[in-house]
């Protein structure tokens, strides 16, 4: 790209003669690159011969701005604009906007509207243009000024082009609106509608976020309740989960029943289970198990003890 170095009037000191000299002002720029030369060198005739009015970098920005009032231009200019005055009210002096250094504001005029060497690296910037943390209109404007040096004129092309522009989470309720866009233009607007809703919805939900929440008389911050359900028993289970490990094994050494507490049946054979109270019978199968069971859980103390009492009552154990 040929390197432009566009003119920027000197700080002359003012003339005391007031009157505007008249001569044919600067053509209206409306952002086609191709003209911007043109422009800026009108601008600088013009504030050259009127150096003595336009004599302070306020007056020279303002000029160049009044003559941006069409097409991608006027895009810039309140883009621009809008920017200075939110600077101004978080400043606490809304009333006095500071456009800043005429030298900066041409470059960055430059910077939007310098010509690109071709339409091949204006398509080449369609292609890795990406909507970042700017608004969604600073991005349409370079979008459009992008398509203008690009020649591409098949809007299906330009559509897409645009669409991978944007993030997914803007693409999707765009694609699956009631009524999906189908020109550019159509585009554009859904762009910025969605773009501005979304946007909106953030700043709701981080204010819920922040604000804190009172859950008492007192007006007290308090964490929330939590609820705790107790857990369900199963109706057919044993009630010898409700015992303690010290009765169950009382009941064991001892040789009875879990559920009814009585001697010759385990529990899972226990009568009373179904309301029966009649105590089962053990066969020799099932007492000799369930006293091996009894035997092995003792302490060695215990095992002793009962074989010294086995060999005295003549049992033999």
């Amino acid at each position: 790209m040929a390197n432009l170095e566009v003119p920027v009037p000197i700080n002359d000191l003012a003339n005391p003669a007031t009157a505007k000299i008249h001569l044919n002002p600067p053509t209206p720029f409306t952002g086609k690159r191709t003209d911007f030369v043109q422009f800026m060198q009108d601008i600088f005739v013009y504030l050259r011969i009127n150096k003595h009015i336009y004599n302070d970098d306020d007056k020279r920005i303002s000029l160049v701005l009044s003559y941006m009032t069409d097409g991608d231009a006027a895009i810039w200019k309140q883009q621009f604009i809008q920017t200075k005055m939110e600077e101004a009210i978080l400043a606490g002096d809304d009333a006095d906007t500071d456009w800043g250094r005429y030298k900066d504001f041409v470059d960055a005029l430059k910077r939007s509207f310098s010509p690109y060497d071709g339409p091949g690296e204006a398509l080449e910037a369609i292609k890795t243009l990406r909507l970042g943390d700017g608004s969604i209109t600073e991005h349409i404007s370079k979008f459009r000024l992008l398509v203008l040096h690009s020649g591409l004129t098949d809007n299906a092309a330009l559509v897409d082009y645009f669409r991978e522009t944007l993030p997914w989470s803007l693409q999707r309720p765009i694609v699956t609106s009631e009524i999906p866009p189908n020109t550019l233009e159509d585009w554009y607007t859904k762009a910025t509608n969605f773009y501005v809703g979304y946007k909106r919805a953030q700043r709701l939900f981080k204010k819920k976020e922040e604000k804190p929440t009172t859950n008492n008389a007192s007006g007290s911050t308090n964490p929330p309740r939590r609820f705790a359900f107790p857990q369900k028993r199963d109706p057919n289970a044993m009630d010898v989960d409700q015992m303690s490990t010290e009765e169950r094994t009382k009941l064991m050494k001892e040789g009875k029943c879990f559920r009814c507490k009585n001697f010759g049946h385990l529990s899972r054979d226990c009568p009373n289970k179904n309301g029966n109270n009649v105590p089962k019978k053990w066969d020799g199968k099932s007492a000799a198990a369930h006293i091996r069971a009894i035997i092995s859980s003792m302490s060695e103390e215990e095992k002793k003890a009962l074989e010294e009492e086995g060999n005295k009552s003549g049992l033999g154990f």
